[in-house]
């Protein structure tokens, strides 16, 4: 039986009604973004009609749903694009985007094909899961209203600017699958996933050894070579990043915060946070005016 190859043409259909936010990545609160080869990103709720064909393109793109649906076809397959998903499509492969009826609501990246993303560039394009695409949605939305004010508010909302752009690419680096990883590095990424899972526990570096069946230094080299930190920074790492996405999604008081978050104590926390983020915990929750 013969194959059948679609032809991807360049298309533009985008009707009334379809409301695109744009994240200005010229900004200085932007750079870490751009030394990451991001040249173009933002958020997309989209009516139906709305129709997109891409021939080729130089970019690794990244697409995660939301809300609604949307379909999207290469030259040999179709992708359903439903909430809790990400479309990975490699630079060079042609691709075309559409809604599937009235709705679909989407975070998007286009990135330039440099060695931090390197596990993300081969290979197909491909669908996989992603738990964290409703957070991304709402922490890039939140990062384009404040960058389109910090600069009225100083530098508290530029700070919180940063945070919210770093955990973002902290997401967006572990979205490369593991069977890529050599097999110490997937063992290690699979105990982070545990760790992150439940962050309300001590975590001390002894059991996080003892799960890896390695001694401590073999933990801690195995972690500079991976992550460039050690265990106690990148626990640590992974503490901030989910104290500030609960401080940017809930009105948790800061107590239940920080248990949560390993910590004993609110007071200890804030200082933690403070030193982490270089501002209180209050500056990230304080609403852009």
């Amino acid at each position: 039986m013969l194959e059948w190859i679609r032809t991807i043409r360049k298309t533009i259909s985008i009707p009334a009604g379809c409301r695109e936010r744009y994240i200005p990545l010229e900004r200085p609160e932007s750079a870490r973004w751009r030394e990451c080869g991001i040249h173009h990103s933002g958020v997309s709720d989209l009516v139906g009609g709305y129709h997109i064909g891409i021939p080729e393109q130089s970019s690794l793109m990244l697409i995660a749903t939301v809300g609604g649906a949307g379909d999207a076809f290469g030259p040999v397959d179709r992708f359903a694009l439903t909430p809790g998903t990400v479309l990975v499509n490699p630079p060079g492969e042609g691709i075309e985007f559409a809604t599937v009826q009235d709705s679909w609501s989407m975070v998007w990246w286009y990135m330039r094909p440099i060695a931090c993303w390197s596990r993300l560039l081969h290979g197909p394009t491909r669908l996989q899961a992603l738990r964290s695409a409703a957070l991304l949605y709402a922490m890039a939305d939140s990062l384009i209203v404040r960058l389109g004010v910090a600069g009225a508010q100083g530098p508290t909302a530029e700070r919180a600017s940063v945070v919210l752009g770093d955990a973002i690419l902290a997401q967006l680096d572990e979205l490369a699958p593991l069977a890529e990883a050599p097999p110490e590095q997937a063992l290690l990424r699979l105990l982070w996933s545990e760790v992150e899972q439940r962050l309300e526990e001590p975590w001390p570096v002894a059991e996080l050894a003892r799960r890896m069946r390695v001694s401590v230094p073999t933990l801690q080299r195995l972690m500079q070579r991976t992550y460039q930190r050690s265990t106690h920074q990148y626990l640590l790492e992974l503490r901030m990043r989910r104290a500030a996405e609960l401080l940017l999604r809930s009105s948790y008081p800061l107590r239940i915060i920080a248990a949560r978050v390993g910590f004993a104590d609110s007071f200890s926390f804030s200082a933690a946070f403070h030193r982490h983020h270089g501002r209180p915990p209050s500056a990230l929750r304080r609403a852009p005016a």
